[in-house]
């Protein structure tokens, strides 16, 4: 009878799997002869990977230990008795641990303490505290920071992951929060800089900076009581000015006009009907009344009367 070709596949995929088997059996043998009679001894006695009888069997997960899940900052900072205690210690150990995984001393934790409590609110002269006008992700930071702070100093400089688990699980928040508070602190003792959250702060326009503002109203005094918005315009196009304020590109005639009206203290105003827009002292209007307008004047005038002040005909 024909043996179908599927059974072929399966029993040539059955030999292949059997001395795979058989080379593996074959190099732990060989490695555990290697090794010293006392890890020998260890090994076969706990749970070899082969039984006797040569049937494969799985080996049993390890457990990992607890200070394999430890941070590392904690672990640098835990000594061992002789009797294999551990007993963390207050100050952090100089090792070679980078900066992001070393404990804050407990100078470092105060002036950070003090700096993020300043942020959140300060004491009034008259009593109490003047809280600042913060958004809610900032303020929950800070006071998720201060938490943290506030029990490592309470508790002698020791349990800095604890702590921070902590003041993450009091907003309901986890591991990956409590990641961000030690980062957050870490920054705020290397750098200085506090973590404000800086969502919808991209597209504030640089024209509402107080410096640009008063660069434009001072060039708007220069150009005199007839400044206008294409003046603003002007101002921009020149590329050492926006070097030198910081402005990346010109500005376009609205943004000048929006500016002058929300920013510059500036007010629009309808134009009257037979004014001109810049007043009577325009180059072609002073050239014509000087020119034109006067001197056809004068030439008329002796052939009108005249009235003086009481209404009378003015004999002269």
């Amino acid at each position: 009878m024909a043996i179908s070709k599927k059974k072929l596949v399966f029993r040539r995929r059955a030999q292949v799997a059997r001395g795979e088997c058989v080379k593996v059996k074959s190099l732990t043998l060989t490695g555990q002869s290697m090794l010293s009679p006392h890890t020998v001894g260890r090994e076969v006695s706990g749970n070899p990977p082969f039984q006797k009888s040569g049937q494969l069997v799985a080996e049993a997960p390890q457990v990992a230990d607890e200070s394999s899940r430890m941070d590392p900052s904690v672990l640098a900072s835990t000594s061992t008795e002789p009797n294999g205690q551990a007993i963390s210690s207050p100050e952090p150990v100089e090792s070679s641990l980078p900066d992001k995984y070393r404990l804050p001393t407990i100078s470092e934790a105060n002036a950070a303490l003090r700096r993020v409590s300043d942020a959140i609110r300060i004491r009034a002269r008259s009593g109490g505290y003047i809280y600042h006008d913060l958004d809610h992700t900032t303020r929950d930071r800070f006071t998720a920071m201060r938490g943290c702070l506030s029990n490592f100093i309470r508790l002698g400089g020791k349990h800095f992951l604890a702590e921070s688990l902590r003041a993450a699980g009091a907003q309901e928040k986890g591991a990956t929060y409590a990641r961000s508070i030690r980062h957050w602190i870490r920054d705020l003792i290397k750098t200085g800089d506090l973590p404000y959250y800086q969502h919808g702060w991209w597209n504030v326009p640089l024209l509402d900076d107080e410096d640009i503002g008063r660069e434009i109203k001072a060039h708007l005094q220069t150009v005199g009581k007839f400044a206008c918005a294409e003046d603003i315009v002007k101002f921009f196009l020149d590329e050492d000015t926006r070097t030198r304020l910081g402005v990346p590109y010109a500005i376009s005639l609205r943004t000048a006009q929006r500016w002058m009206t929300k920013y510059g203290g500036f007010r629009w105003r309808k134009e009257l009907k037979g004014q001109y827009f810049d007043g009577h002292e325009r180059d072609d209007v002073v050239k014509y009344r000087q020119l034109v307008y006067i001197p056809f004047w004068r030439a008329i005038e002796r052939l009108m009367t005249i009235f003086n002040d009481k209404g009378v005909p003015d004999p002269q």
